[in-house]
């Protein structure tokens, strides 16, 4: 989605209808890209649209597997994924996010997410389950990200 806003720059946005949409392995190239696109002049802006906060900090987690080719399948080649999150990747292109509406900067996704991948799986499925994960506010709270 592109459109230019009323602060007069130009805004273009990929719209993910879920958290989990995010983890495919193809975002990071997609990141470079908007990143790119982005820095190319001034008075443009990307940014991760995603509709709903379901799910939505799946955008911390690992990405998934890429799909492999017959052949590849055929040759037992391992499956690989891309380093990183999607909350590393998006930061690292200087691409921010929009998630139910609340805007999250790059340097936040980037704080957000070392803070969570730093904790234990049985401290995030505590989190997730309490709602302290609910939305990002809530999660820049708990986290200690301002």
């Amino acid at each position: 989605m592109a459109y230019r806003g009323k602060d007069g720059k130009v805004h273009v946005a990929e719209v993910k209808n879920r958290g989990n949409a995010t983890t495919q392995a193809s975002l990071p190239a997609q990141a470079e890209r908007l990143g790119n696109w982005q820095k190319a002049a001034p008075g443009r802006v990307a940014r991760y649209e995603i509709a709903t906060t379901k799910d939505w900090q799946k955008i911390f987690d690992k990405f998934q597997y890429k799909k492999q080719t017959k052949s590849q399948k055929a040759a037992n080649e391992p499956k690989v994924r891309p380093d990183g999150t999607p909350a590393s990747e998006m930061a690292k292109h200087g691409v921010g996010a929009r998630i139910a509406g609340q805007d999250v900067s790059p340097a936040q996704l980037k704080a957000m997410d070392d803070a969570w991948n730093a904790k234990s799986d049985t401290e995030k499925y505590e989190a997730i389950h309490s709602g302290k994960m609910k939305d990002p506010k809530t999660a820049m709270q708990y986290l200690g990200v301002s």
